[in-house]
C-alpha cells in the first residue's frame, strides 16, 4: 500500500522523506531501503490525557484583580512611550513647529505646549481609558455569568501530555 510523501506510516518515518544517510523510504514501508530497526530499544510513547471541563462561573473580584494590573501596565507603557516620542518631537523640531502654526491659526500672541502639562493631561486620558477597560471586562464577566447560568457555561478540552509527569516507581521500589 503506498503512502503520499509526508505521510507518516506504520512503522517508521514519513514516507518519501530523505534519511541521515540520505536514502528515501520507500512508500509503504517508512524505513530506509536496507536497513532494520534498532533492536531492544522501545519507542517511546505519547499519551495526552484529555479532560472536558466546563467554565460556567467567573470570579469578579479576580476579573478586577487582573483587569486591574494589566491595565495598569497598558497605562506605564503609555506614557513612558509619550515621554519618549515628545523628546524626540522637541529634537526632531516638530513642538516648535506645532508652536508656530498654532499661533499663526488662531492670531495668538504668544503660544508654548507645556510638556509636565501635556504629560499630566495625557496620564489623565490614558488612565480614564484604562478605568472605563477595567469596568467592561468587569462587566462583561457579570454578563458571562449571567448567560452562563443560562446556557451552562463554555466547555474547555484540557490536554495533559503524560510525557511531562514523572514516571510510576518500579515494581519492589517505593
Amino acid at each position: 500500500m503506498g503512502y503520499p510523501a509526508g505521510v507518516a506510516v506504520p512503522g517508521g518515518m514519513p514516507a518519501g522523506i530523505a534519511m541521515p544517510s540520505g536514502v528515501v523510504a520507500p512508500y509503504g514501508t517508512g524505513a530506509a531501503v536496507g536497513t532494520a530497526p534498532a533492536r531492544g530499544r522501545r519507542r517511546k510513547v505519547v499519551r495526552d490525557v484529555r479532560n472536558r471541563r466546563v467554565v460556567r462561573r467567573l470570579d469578579i473580584l479576580s476579573v478586577l484583580k487582573v483587569s486591574l494590573l494589566f491595565y495598569f501596565c497598558v497605562l506605564v507603557v503609555l506614557v513612558v512611550a509619550g515621554a519618549v516620542l515628545w523628546d524626540v518631537a522637541v529634537e526632531a523640531g516638530v513642538i516648535k513647529s506645532l508652536d508656530k502654526l498654532v499661533k499663526s491659526l488662531f492670531a495668538l500672541s504668544s503660544f508654548q505646549l507645556h510638556p509636565v502639562a501635556a504629560l499630566e493631561w495625557g496620564t489623565a486620558v490614558v488612565g480614564g481609558a484604562c478605568l472605563i477597560g477595567v469596568l467592561v471586562n468587569v462587566l462583561a464577566a457579570i454578563l458571562y455569568n449571567l448567560i452562563s447560568d443560562l446556557v451552562g457555561g463554555i466547555q474547555v478540552t484540557v490536554v495533559d501530555n503524560r510525557d511531562d509527569l514523572p514516571s510510576p516507581p518500579a515494581a519492589g521500589q517505593g
